[in-house]
């Protein structure tokens, strides 16, 4: 039976051959969808050098995936590590596969080595065949196009490994600030102030009312996971999903209180999501409209959270501000009556 490292040479020469085949002389990086990036543009414009939305759909190589999966196939600590072993040792200039250096260090980054990588792969400066900027080249499209899936670590480590280093190209400096720029840019999209006086206003009347509790806790985890740099569309379904937990726990918490007063003993912690509701409109506690509004921002975040695996960022800001508002309202109404 082939040994790890034998499965792993049969696929890096398949990529040699699709590098002879379309290599660096073409501007291209073997089996990858995407070849060294240039970033043309005419005089007076500024680069786009990083796209408008961060995906690990966009680079692709069906060696690299095969690679991925053999990784992901081994059960063992240590048969992993040997994998890993395998492609480190490839990152130096005597290695048969020196210069398809950009598929190793891709399938590393993807198996959260980047750093570790990139760092073995300083050896190769000064090489005569192009090793290390095919490196450089594709740490470059890593950048452009799954700049998110970077940690403020991870650049600033690939900013110190890379220091001044004069061997590459491809505008990296000026791409890890863009990209930094960006996530900047996007965590800063939803502060909206008077949103955001409003959550502050719902804690308020939350605490002065129940105490310190349930509620503030989910705010807070809601806040933290719509700004945390790591803003793929996975994390913002968990959003989604927690403002739904968010708006039922204040619903719930009012029937609760509602239904002891009345002593009628229809709503208790345990109750249904649809008991809360319905029973929130039955007492009057909502009038139409606002029971309307209710189930409304309850369907859509039960449709685009709690029940999908991705959601667009569009969804849960839209979710988290309406509830929000209808949150405060509701607690607002109940504190006063």
């Amino acid at each position: 039976m082939a040994t790890i490292w034998q499965k792993i040479e049969v696929i890096l020469k398949e990529e040699l051959r699709a590098y002879d085949a379309n290599g660096r002389n073409r501007g291209g990086l073997g089996s990858f969808n995407y070849g060294l990036p240039n970033e043309w543009r005419y005089e007076g414009q500024v680069a786009e050098l990083i796209s408008s939305k961060s995906s690990r759909d966009v680079l692709y190589s069906k060696n690299a995936d095969l690679l991925l999966k053999l990784y992901s196939s081994l059960g063992s600590t240590g048969e992993r590590g040997s994998f890993k072993e395998f492609l480190y040792k490839q990152l130096i200039i005597d290695s048969p596969y020196v210069k398809i250096t950009y598929i190793i260090v891709f399938v590393l980054y993807r198996i959260d080595e980047l750093v570790p990588g990139v760092s073995f792969a300083k050896r190769l400066i000064g090489d005569s065949v192009n090793a290390f900027d095919n490196v450089c080249g594709m740490l470059a499209l890593i950048i452009k196009y799954e700049y998110s899936f970077l940690s403020e670590k991870d650049y600033n480590d690939i900013e110190y490994l890379l220091g001044n280093i004069k061997e590459y190209d491809f505008w990296i400096r000026d791409r890890l600030n863009n990209a930094k720029y960006k996530i900047l840019e996007i965590s800063l999209s939803d502060i909206n102030p008077e949103i955001n006086t409003d959550r502050n206003k719902i804690i308020n009347l939350w605490e002065v009312k129940f105490g310190k509790s349930v509620v503030p806790n989910l705010i807070k985890e809601i806040e933290e996971l719509f700004r945390e740099g790591d803003f793929n569309e996975v994390k913002y379904a968990i959003c989604v999903d927690r403002v739904r937990a968010l708006l039922i726990d204040v619903l719930k918490k009012i029937a609760v209180e509602h239904s002891k007063e009345k002593k009628d003993d229809k709503i208790v912690d345990s109750a249904k999501d649809r008991e809360v509701l319905n029973y929130l409109k039955e007492i009057g506690f909502l009038n139409e409209n606002e029971g309307r509004l209710a189930d409304s921002i309850y369907k859509l975040t039960s449709e685009e959270g709690a029940h999908k695996t991705i959601t667009l960022k569009e969804y849960a800001r839209i979710t988290k501000n309406i509830a929000y508002e209808f949150i405060l309202l509701v607690l607002d109404k109940f504190s006063k009556k």
